[in-house]
């Protein structure tokens, strides 16, 4: 009986081929990183973007939005994000990256009046509305992942739908501007 299963063994003998996989793993996330960046300068051309708007990396694989009117001590007292922008996630059927409005943790009472107004607004928002409360998602959505095709199409599908929920987000929230500052 072997030390090693049968897959294991396929992995040893070609070795050489499993760590080109694995190095052209990592410059793919590194190129999902990249086109999470391209999304600042899209951005700073809607029209509802203004001077007080910051679109922030919080790490390679997610990166949001938020307002410095929003700003609670050091951190933004709300983020209209995507995180987990990574090949597994992208590419993979088992996960999705997804899209979403967090409240940052410690305040409840904001995160309450976001969730109960996003659950009475007439607005069309993209995703769902998240009321667990406990993870401090105001909203959030799945991020289609690739079936197959023309992968610039999807990832041009991607920056759109990426876009299209932080601008939906984002005018929404400005529209309760006052809420938001009161709250924090």
């Amino acid at each position: 009986m072997s030390t090693f299963s049968e897959e294991s063994l396929l992995l040893i003998e070609h070795w050489t081929t499993v760590k080109d996989i694995l190095k052209a793993r990592d410059q793919l996330a590194k190129e999902l990183a990249a086109m999470l960046l391209s999304l600042e300068p899209e951005l700073k051309q809607m029209a509802w973007w203004n001077d007080t708007w910051r679109f922030e990396r919080y790490r390679d694989s997610q990166v949001y939005i938020s307002n410095e009117n929003w700003r609670r001590g050091e951190r933004h007292g709300i983020w209209i994000g995507v995180e987990k922008v990574e090949p597994e996630y992208v590419f993979g059927s088992d996960w999705v990256a997804n899209l979403y409005v967090w409240v940052t943790g410690n305040n409840d009472g904001l995160l309450v009046e976001v969730v109960n107004r996003l659950q009475t607004t007439t607005a069309e928002l993209p995703g769902e509305v998240d009321n667990r409360m406990g993870n401090y998602y105001a909203a959030r959505r799945d991020v289609r992942s690739y079936l197959g095709g023309d992968v610039e199409t999807y990832v041009a599908e991607l920056k759109a739908q990426i876009l299209e929920f932080f601008s939906a987000y984002a005018t929404w929230l400005w529209g309760i501007d006052e809420v938001i500052r009161q709250h924090l």
